[in-house]
């Protein structure tokens, strides 16, 4: 038959998947995933706070959004590479976790491993907690006050509309290890709280929270938000029923709604100008009177763009491994100020961003500029299991409690920066670390005068 002869080439060059498009693809694959791999540990006993119900929200949610194209300035499809990062990240941030916590020797997160905790922070902690908390969060509000008096003449430079927009990320040299210590001296404070029940404690804790907003900051607040709520599912300090859960969502919702509003409220110097993120981004989806829905998928879904155009621009890493260790070099080491290749890369300058309302690349920028499309599941691979590892000893320890809040807020930023492998992040994750046996050690100390003196005032009296 002379058809036949063209039948095999034809049959041969099908694409099975050719009535669906890459981004529909992903799509489906990252809802499936996401349901079914929560279903599972939800099923497990795992609480709201375990990794793959955070990264779901954080991390995946906002990368299934990116794939509905609602803005008009991202390109109708992203190349292969940056699909293959993307579900990369599904198989080792998403699918690896579920199996991991479904397979292993269960831990539950229940009110047993709760009050073990409280009961460990009462008996170990207490009152040297709340000194170390205390001095903690004094350093803080000094550091802020300090930066905000040399560089804006005023200790609240959110009135100073001029100099916020470039305020917020600049610091004075060797403040910055001191104001990056804002979600870790929240938990802190939280939990000084739980055990002195002061108004003083709370009113201060509620200071560290807001204290980036007097800069325009609003990354800082955000983790600390997360902390908080990781530490108080692990260490409860307010007692809530499952019947408050509707209410914490609205909270968290608002919070968002209010922080992005901030956002949008500094880039027009708080009134003076009347510049929408509807317009910056060519925003396509619905329409709110506030301007949050356009500016959310800014902050988020849209920075899968730039890691697609970052990808597109596929930028050379001077020394392979820099980018996802400056948390060791240049957070805990400070090693790149004697070898400079060492030193962060300037993510904003190895490509051209979608907007200069969107300008960040997400967390897999890191690990694509340092492994390439191919490899860069190992870094991936390497955080989810330390990050699982440390939420792991989480339920047995106050100190890895702590440890696992300030993770769990980084890596809530994975979808907007490479907070998780950052120089900061080294710095509060190093801190966390820390202040747990600083505060044991305060208390033997205390401890041990007092015995001394007890003892001395027993002598006397015989």
């Amino acid at each position: 038959m002379p058809g036949a002869a063209n039948l095999w080439p034809a049959l041969s060059d099908f694409d099975p998947w050719c009535f669906m498009s890459p981004d529909l693809l992903l799509r489906l694959a990252v809802f499936v995933c996401m349901a079914l791999c929560n279903a599972i540990v939800f099923l497990r006993g795992y609480g709201a706070t375990n990794p793959v119900a955070i990264l779901s929200v954080t991390f995946f949610l906002p990368m299934a959004i990116a794939t509905l194209r609602l803005s008009g300035l991202q390109h109708p499809s992203w190349t292969q590479d940056t699909y293959l990062l993307l579900y990369e990240a599904v198989a080792v941030w998403l699918v690896l976790p579920t199996l991991v916590l479904s397979l292993a020797p269960h831990v539950r997160r229940s009110k047993t491993s709760r009050r073990f905790l409280t009961r460990r922070l009462q008996k170990f902690y207490g009152a040297a907690l709340v000194a170390v908390a205390r001095g903690f969060a004094f350093c803080i509000v000094a550091a802020y006050v300090a930066s905000n008096l040399v560089q804006a003449g005023t200790p609240l430079p959110l009135v100073e509309p001029d100099i916020i927009q470039s305020l917020h990320s600049n610091w004075l040299p060797g403040l910055r290890s001191i104001v990056v210590q804002v979600p870790l001296g929240a938990v802190l404070m939280l939990l000084a709280f739980s055990v002195s029940r002061s108004p003083a404690d709370f009113i201060l804790l509620l200071v560290v929270v807001a204290l980036p907003l007097s800069r325009g900051g609003r990354i800082a607040t955000f983790e600390a938000i997360v902390a908080l709520t990781v530490i108080q599912y692990s260490i409860p300090v307010v007692r809530m029923s499952r019947k408050w859960l509707p209410a914490v969502l609205l909270a968290a919702v608002l919070a968002a709604g209010l922080l992005t509003s901030f956002g949008t409220q500094r880039m027009n110097r708080f009134g003076r100008y009347d510049v929408r993120y509807q317009t910056v981004i060519q925003w396509h989806g619905p329409i709110d009177r506030f301007d949050i829905l356009p500016a959310l998928y800014a902050y988020f879904p849209l920075s899968f763009e730039n890691l697609d155009r970052f990808v597109r621009a596929s930028p050379a890493s001077p020394l392979p491994g820099t980018a996802s260790l400056a948390w060791l070099f240049v957070g805990i080491t400070k090693l790149n100020a004697v070898f400079p290749v060492l030193d962060a890369p300037s993510y904003t300058s190895l490509y051209t961003p979608v907007s200069t309302g969107a300008t960040v690349t997400t967390a897999l920028s890191a690990f694509f500029l340092d492994f390439g499309p191919y490899l860069a599941f190992i870094p991936m691979l390497v955080t989810m299991l330390a990050w699982l590892y440390v939420y792991w000893q989480a339920a047995r320890s106050v100190q890895m409690a702590i440890f696992n809040a300030v993770v769990a807020s980084a890596f809530a930023l994975a979808a907007f920066q490479p907070v998780i492998v950052s120089g900061a992040f080294g710095q509060v994750a190093m801190a966390a670390l820390l202040a747990p046996p600083l505060a044991r050690s305060v208390g033997a100390i205390v401890s041990r005068k007092r015995a001394t003196s007890s003892e001395g005032s027993d002598t006397r009296e015989t």
